[in-house]
């Protein structure tokens, strides 16, 4: 197995000296395996650990314990976000390790649409291999560890590239639109220019043009029918394979503001997943985005764009699990399963992209009485079915994200409700709060209820005891138990094996303990509280800036908190002041 080669600043200097050594190669299949390995980017961990955090951790709840099981625990919690002086007890958990490379894997989708746009394609070709599924080792599927190269990467990435090659340069249509190959320097500079996200230097001209000429010679049997189908053929295949391509890479030094060009691709690559527009590189290499005016100014303009909208909702997506739903597995589901999930999965999008659209930001979020339903789960929410498709109903007992089907289904037992699965993933992901597995282990607990107990009542005594009474007591069973009238599809319910749910508790809110009543109460002091606007603005730093955050990253979090809680500011907002800040704009 290949190890991870982490990748030094050096990187533009060890490239050159790769690709003379590319172009001094006879054969097409050596020219392209010498590939990343050269550019010491050619290997990457394929057995990536989890960590739990509060903030650029795990991408899995924060104490989940499957009471099938036995409902064990978690110790105490981590306290502060590290640094000197007095940490507040009340302020959230930022345990991330960033890698900080400074080079970055494009994502399979950004690489699908930069590819799109790099060759003005109207869509991809139909026989262009798949890339394996990216592993996410955090909430976000954009961080730096999911994104490392292995053999496996590097074999598909070959693959692609070389069906790209061949279609481009055999389709006339395409070099023409791209300004015709006549002139094989004119079409290096402008097509590696959108590849590289920036102007290729003379020598980089020279070897590519070098190339494009040995294309010609050595295609013998592979031959495409003519001189600059070949040239260049072995020119895109090459640029495709590229460190310069494949990844976003910043060599600005620590603590400096990233060059024009650096921030133009950090601003594409996140808002729309593609690489910068030719406006938008001629607006960088003009100074345009040297102020956080201009920098403001082109991130508003790519934000109008209906695929920064799907960026945004793809946010929130992630951060609620989305990508769960296929593989739940209830004998309870109404009808067809993958019906049933994929109903699911659909109304959570649609309602994610309405929130994005009608600029909501968290407290729209928790409260909202919006609701998407369809033939399949409408009657499961108690509203008369549409006739077909999706439609938007209100309801207005049940507010916000945490009281729809498809979060309450997601965080059940196959035919029990979970308070441990619904309550931990408040406390880690809405709060980021970090609750440490005690030394002991989580003991096994009886996994039968006597007759008429309550799940409230069997799990309250089952974790009575050290190490489990702490973080459950004080922390998961409060949050969790607000939920217990939703059985585990999400339809309301009066009572639980009998005996009437109780869905009353209390929790530590802005510093002070404050009472409620079930979910919908709950919602409204999650959406008050200022720690859930601090844990939210943390995971949109974490979406934004590709990585972990580490404690050094939270003192930049403070204004993007005070909007949120404040003003009540909508997602666009905040990443707009995001993109504003040091954390984005300057390099680490």
């Amino acid at each position: 197995m290949l190890g991870f080669v982490r990748v030094s600043r050096g990187l533009k200097q060890e490239a050159d000296k790769s690709m003379r050594a590319i172009t001094g190669t006879k054969c097409i299949q050596c020219l392209l395996c010498l590939g990343l390995s050269l550019f010491g980017l050619g290997c990457g961990l394929t057995d990536r650990d989890r960590e739990d955090s509060g903030v650029g951790g795990s991408a899995g709840d924060s104490g989940d314990t499957d009471e099938s099981k036995g409902s064990g625990g978690k110790g105490g919690e981590t306290s502060g976000s590290g640094g000197a002086g007095t940490i507040d007890p009340e302020d959230i958990q930022i345990t991330g390790t960033p890698l900080f490379t400074g080079f970055v894997r494009l994502t399979h989708l950004q690489w699908q649409n930069s590819i799109q746009a790099i060759f003005e394609l109207p869509s991809l070709p139909s026989d262009l291999p798949p890339f394996s599924y990216d592993v996410p080792v955090s909430t976000f599927t954009n961080n730096e560890k999911s994104l490392l190269v292995d053999e496996r990467a590097w074999t598909e990435h070959l693959a692609a590239a070389s069906v790209i090659a061949e279609r481009v340069a055999m389709d006339a249509l395409a070099l023409e639109r791209l300004g015709g190959v006549e002139d094989p320097v004119q079409f290096i500079r402008k097509v590696g220019k959108r590849a590289f996200r920036r102007e290729l230097t003379e020598p980089e001209v020279a070897r590519f043009s070098a190339l494009w000429a040995e294309g010609i010679e050595i295609a013998d049997q592979t031959s495409l029918g003519s001189d600059a189908a070949d040239g260049a053929r072995i020119f895109i295949e090459a640029l495709l394979t590229s460190p310069h391509f494949l990844y976003r890479i910043e060599l600005t030094p620590e603590g400096e503001r990233l060059s024009g060009l650096e921030l133009a691709t950090r601003l594409s690559l996140l808002l729309i997943d593609t690489t910068p527009s030719d406006a938008l590189l001629e607006k960088a290499a003009s100074g345009g985005l040297d102020t956080n005016e201009g920098l403001l100014e082109a991130a508003a303009e790519l934000l109008e764009q209906s695929r920064a909208s799907e960026t945004l909702a793809r946010f929130y997506s992630e951060l609620f699990e989305l990508r769960r739903y296929p593989n739940l597995e209830s004998p309870l589901f109404p009808g067809s399963a993958e019906e049933f999930k994929q109903s699911l999965l659909t109304a959570d999008e649609l309602l994610f992209a309405h929130l994005v659209e009608q600029q909501g930001g968290l407290r729209d979020l928790l409260t909202t009485p919006l609701a998407i339903v369809d033939p399949i789960t409408a009657p499961l929410y108690g509203v008369d079915p549409p006739s077909q498709g999706f439609v938007p109903v209100e309801l207005p007992e049940r507010p916000g994200i945490l009281t729809r089907l498809g979060f309450l289904t997601a965080r059940s037992l196959p035919t029990e409700p979970s308070p441990v699965h619904r309550g931990s993933f408040i406390v880690g992901s809405l709060l980021c709060r970090v609750l440490e597995v005690p030394a002991s282990g989580i003991p096994t607990i009886p996994e039968m209820r006597m007759p008429g107990q309550t799940m409230r009542d069997w799990l309250t005594e089952a974790t009575a005891d050290a190490p489990c009474a702490e973080c459950h007591a004080e922390h998961i069973h409060p949050l969790g138990f607000a939920f217990e009238n939703y059985d585990a599809l999400g339809r309301l319910r009066t009572t639980d094996n009998g005996s009437p749910v109780d869905t009353s508790g209390s929790y530590r809110f802005s510093g002070e303990e404050k009472t409620f009543s079930g979910a919908a109460e709950l919602a409204t002091l999650l959406a008050e509280d200022q720690r859930a606007h601090a844990c939210f603005s943390a995971h949109l730093a974490e979406f934004v800036l590709a990585r972990d955050l580490d404690s050094a990253d939270r003192s930049g979090l403070d204004g993007t908190i005070a909007t949120s809680h404040e003003d009540s500011a909508s997602l666009k907002e905040l990443t707009l002041e995001l993109i504003q800040s040091p954390l984005f704009t300057s390099a680490r």
